[in-house]
């Protein structure tokens, strides 16, 4: 664990703003599953190197979401088309978009102990905010019972903002009727959408890094974490209604 310097007191929370993906979710593991399934159907030779390109390269259309110079309708059919030009591929990209989209509806595998967390902290004020697409993040939310948890589901898409904007967790915060941010602890795994937009919001963070990344960005977490179970017995805050 590795804390903000500064930050010496025990403080207390009593709201929690998750991210759910490779937060309360895994979604690397269900990312993998779809995508494999979705080759199978199209009959598109798979392999670690072709899920692997496809990673990089998808990760690089959502780093452009996050600085305003694409829209999130663009980045979901030229990652596919990137991806079949550097593979040669002869695939109508917004078929595999669809197709692709059908398996991972579907997909919501829970993060090491996020279950277990989760109802050790039931009784606290919670809401997902999520840069991920409505009906996926929808189906996925009500899936995996998430809606036992949380009061709400903040989904980019539909409020028309995208972490890290500031003004998307403003605009949670005014849905929530809150109005002190040193109440509030977000939690997400990563730096450049949920650390910074606490940052941006005047909110305090728990960057979630469980394979122990190196912090190369401009981000910077109020906690680090690299076990979920570290959020209820931790050093240096705690979490109660």
């Amino acid at each position: 664990m590795h804390e903000k310097k500064g930050v010496l007191t025990m403080k207390n929370y009593s709201v929690l703003f998750w991210d759910i993906d490779d937060t309360l979710l895994d979604f690397q593991k269900g990312e993998q599953c779809a995508f494999e399934a979705a080759c199978s159907t199209l009959h598109i030779p798979y392999s670690d190197s072709f899920y692997n390109d496809y990673h990089e390269i998808n990760e690089k259309h959502w780093k452009l979401l996050e600085l305003g110079k694409t829209t999130r309708e663009i980045l979901l059919v030229e990652r596919f088309k990137d991806l079949f030009e550097l593979y040669h591929i002869d695939c109508d990209p917004a078929l595999m978009e669809d197709t692709y989209r059908s398996y991972l509806d579907h997909q919501h595998q829970f993060m090491p102990y996020a279950f277990d967390v989760l109802q050790q902290l039931k009784d606290m004020r919670m809401c997902i905010v999520t840069n991920g697409r409505t009906n996926t993040q929808k189906k996925r939310y009500h899936d995996a019972n998430l809606d036992d948890f949380m009061e709400n589901l903040y989904i980019s898409e539909q409020m028309g903002l995208s972490k890290p904007n500031p003004e998307f967790l403003y605009k949670v915060m005014e849905d929530m009727n809150l109005t002190d941010s040193s109440e509030i602890l977000l939690i997400g795994d990563s730096l450049s959408s949920d650390i910074l937009g606490g940052n941006n919001a005047g909110i305090d963070t728990v960057w979630y890094n469980p394979h122990h990344k190196d912090n190369n960005t401009t981000a910077i977490p109020t906690y680090e974490i690299d076990d979920l179970r570290q959020l209820v017995n931790h050093p240096h805050f705690t979490l109660s209604e």
